[in-house]
């Protein structure tokens, strides 16, 4: 799908709010199944983040593909590694439904256009 689309900024836009948007209604919900479609929406939206941002990134960069893909892939791990700790520190002030709505932020800050 992420090969097939012609606009990818604005498939990268669009992945980037699937995957973002359902933090703020698991911030409404008691219901577990809710809160699990909700985590499902956001696993989609990776999913279609990460091809589309991946092939991009590889035909801006041709000659320095290795090194770009390679901070790609590092920012990646330094954001799975502050994460936690954010996090945690965030619930030490705040309920969980609040943190999850500071996910949203991110996600539909990012710029779609390329």
């Amino acid at each position: 799908m992420a090969d097939i689309v012609v606009k990818k900024g604005l498939f990268n836009g669009g992945s980037f709010i699937l995957g973002s948007i359902p933090y703020f209604f698991m911030s409404f919900t008691n219901s577990f199944l809710m809160l699990l479609l909700c985590v499902a929406l956001v696993g989609m939206g990776n999913n279609l983040w990460h091809p589309t941002a991946i092939s991009t990134l590889s035909r801006q960069y041709p000659k320095q593909k290795g090194f770009v893909l390679s901070i790609h892939a590092m920012r990646a791990n330094i954001g799975d590694a502050v994460a936690p700790l954010t996090i945690g520190v965030l619930l030490g002030f705040l309920s969980w439904k609040q943190v999850v709505v500071w996910n949203v932020i991110p996600g539909v800050a990012q710029p779609s256009g390329q």
